[in-house]
């Protein structure tokens, strides 16, 4: 699906002129006015589009592309600024997160440093073990 956004005052014989590859045959032409015609019900008559309106246009065998500009290069455009903004959004949440992560990692280490919790580690010799196995507590190590 293409645009034409009209410049000027147009009619059927501009549409045909601007749109239309001159080797079509007249049944051609006629029948791709017509394809035209039903995708643009918010143009009332062709004979009388004023300046300013947007087309839709159909992209097939007759029509020239030259004159007209993709309707889905802004929509990707778009939809890569979106994605590109969303995927730096969960980057730096994910980062912020970590951080978060590694400063309360950083507090439980620093209290199992203290002496009321070695003591009570020491007293229980299954955490005992499993404090001093690296595997387990590799910042205690």
């Amino acid at each position: 699906m293409r645009v034409l956004l009209a410049e000027r005052k147009m009619n059927v014989a501009d549409l045909r002129t601007l749109l239309l590859s001159a080797r079509l045959a007249k049944s051609g032409s006629d029948a791709a006015i017509e394809a035209l015609r039903t995708l643009n019900p918010h143009v009332a008559d062709l004979d009388s589009i004023p300046a300013g309106t947007a087309l839709l246009v159909p992209e097939g065998p007759g029509f020239k592309v030259s004159a007209t500009a993709s309707t889905i290069g802004d929509v990707l455009d778009g939809f890569r600024e979106l994605l590109a903004k969303s995927t730096d959004a969960a980057t730096q949440n994910t980062k912020r997160g970590n951080d978060a992560r590694g400063s309360e990692r950083d507090a439980v280490a620093a209290a199992m440093r203290t002496a009321a919790v070695k003591r009570a580690i020491d007293a229980d010799l299954e955490s005992n073990v499993a404090l001093h196995d690296p595997k387990f507590f590799p910042q205690l190590a």
